[in-house]
């Protein structure tokens, strides 16, 4: 896979919607348009993105153990089985400072595209820290004079980093008189207005149901927040349903057509896979001595009611990790020799998960 574009979502105060557009951007990306996304929570003091997905308890492994270089990235990586989002989830609770990400991002570019970063609110430095190690900046701002002046500062302070500024999404959008108009963002900004989210009880429903409003509804916001996610992804957005695809046809937004009701929550968030190309060829198993009892303390938590498929395939994922150590080992002539060689050069992943989807096969008998 060729190098990913990081995008971070930031806003210049907090309230603003910041995280709800992170959760539907990458859900919508991951589950409308196929893309293997990933959000990265480095909100560590404030974390909210689990909770948008029906996680209530922290994650057995956080982004605080890869900072703490604890585990490799790819061992704090899940996957939400609703959508195939991938998450690398900030811890609940964290009383330090952040600590630089660009190596983290660096380790994650050539596996996931797009990569998302939902960075803290505000101008603070656990912000730029974050900030500084994307490629791209979406500026989220509701329409209102407080907000907007927050967001110009931190368009300032994007460009002071050097990087470049996506766009403007405009959250929370009412339609009132007394609001900011597109026109006047975009022309007092310098930068144009990429999505209008608008103003519906839908998507606090989703947030309190825990599946985002891209999955648990057909409404205007929902359709919004998929446009968004195919100007990305670089696709044309059709809007699902007769309905949507005559609204498409005609170029006219059902803005006030709410679908489905919001359901239950997904929450049962798997695993993702276990290789790591940059992890030190010299102590794989020190590293692995040190990740073994995390995995094995919450793995029976995470299998649950999953189905046959999906149990099988984390299985299958426990039976090669369990090999790893000795498939690691300079001049390694058993039927793991592949692996060896991958590590020592920049296709692990793709090597582990060859061999996961074969023993996947078998265990189906497909």
């Amino acid at each position: 896979m060729a190098k990913s574009t990081v995008i971070g979502i930031l806003s210049g105060k907090g309230g603003v919607g910041k995280t709800t557009i992170t959760a539907n951007l990458g859900a919508a990306l991951a589950r409308d348009f196929g893309k293997k996304a990933l959000v990265i929570d480095s909100n560590i003091k404030t974390s909210h993105l689990g909770l948008h997905f029906g996680v209530y308890d922290e994650f057995p492994v956080t982004l605080r153990d890869v900072l703490d270089r604890k585990v490799p990235p790819m061992y704090a990586i899940y996957t939400h089985p609703a959508s195939g989002l991938r998450m690398l989830p900030a811890p609940m609770k964290y009383d330090s400072v952040l600590r630089s990400i660009d190596a983290v991002v660096g380790q994650l570019r050539r596996s996931y595209d797009p990569i998302i970063v939902d960075c803290a609110p505000g101008l603070g430095s656990d912000a730029v820290i974050a900030a500084k190690a994307i490629d791209k900046a979406i500026i989220v701002t509701t329409p209102d004079l407080p907000a907007f002046t927050d967001a110009l500062k931190t368009i300032d302070l994007v460009k002071r980093l050097r990087k470049d500024v996506l766009g403007i999404v405009m959250n929370r959008v009412r339609g009132e008189r007394y609001e900011l108009t597109t026109e006047e963002i975009e022309q007092t900004s310098g930068h144009g207005v990429i999505a209008v989210i608008p103003e519906t009880t839908r998507i606090p429903e989703s947030i309190a149901a825990g599946s985002p409003i891209v999955i648990s509804s057909n409404s205007g916001a929902a359709a919004e927040f998929k446009k968004l996610a195919a100007a990305i992804a670089g696709e044309r957005y059709v809007p699902d349903g007769i309905f949507g695809r005559l609204a498409d046809f005609f170029n006219f937004n059902f803005s006030t057509f709410e679908g489905a009701k919001v359901g239950r929550g997904m929450n049962g968030f798997v695993r993702e896979a276990v290789a790591d190309a940059d992890m030190p060829r010299e102590e794989p198993r020190r590293e692995m001595q040190t990740i073994k009892p995390q995995i094995n303390r919450t793995g029976a938590a995470w299998k649950g009611a999953r189905g046959e498929e999906a149990e099988a395939e984390i299985d299958a994922v426990e039976e090669l990790r369990r090999e790893l150590p000795a498939a690691a080992k300079p001049g390694n002539m058993g039927p793991y020799k592949g692996f060896a060689r991958a590590r020592a050069g920049k296709d692990a992943e793709q090597e582990i998960l060859r061999k996961v989807k074969a023993r996947l096969r078998a265990k189906l008998g497909r």
